[in-house]
């Protein structure tokens, strides 16, 4: 994408944002997978996690980062534009629950749209490598809990 910096660098790494006032010790245990940073955690959280994180690879401890909610911004910072980082954490992204992706300009331009709204639909959406090398968006999975759906959105050139 030319609207990066160093657009011939592959983007490989992605931040995932836990807001644990929320969450479980359940629910938590089953995002050491894929979060990077947990946020707003309770008081008690940190002592939690110095033990469970025995259990848990190097490899994968070392990429997470637990935070109290005094820690939040000023780490989320250091990653994250704050016209990025969400509202609640002191940016200035208004982000809620379930809302659907706003891609820029520099995401659109070179997707070829298959559907007529010409956006993500709700719903899981997974890429796959076409025929010819050709890289497809399809919505998968079910929107209603009665159909399940294997549909092509779009393509990028």
């Amino acid at each position: 994408m030319d609207d990066r910096l160093t657009p011939s660098t592959p983007v490989s790494n992605a931040v995932y944002i836990v807001d644990a006032s929320v969450v479980s010790l359940k629910q938590a245990w089953n995002l050491i997978d894929f979060a990077q940073e947990v946020c707003n955690v309770p008081s008690y959280f940190s002592t939690i996690w110095s033990i469970f994180k025995k259990w848990v690879g190097p490899v994968t401890a070392a990429k997470l980062l637990v935070l109290q909610q005094s820690e939040v911004y000023t780490t989320l910072e250091k990653y994250i534009d704050k016209e990025n980082i969400p509202t609640k954490f002191g940016g200035g992204f208004a982000f809620q629950n379930w809302m659907l992706p706003d891609l820029d300009h520099g995401i659109r331009q070179p997707l070829q749209w298959t559907t007529p709204s010409e956006c993500i639909p709700p719903g899981p959406v997974k890429w796959m490598q076409a025929d010819g090398g050709k890289r497809i968006a399809i919505a998968t999975g079910s929107v209603d809990k009665n159909v399940l759906r294997n549909v092509e959105i779009a393509a990028l050139c």
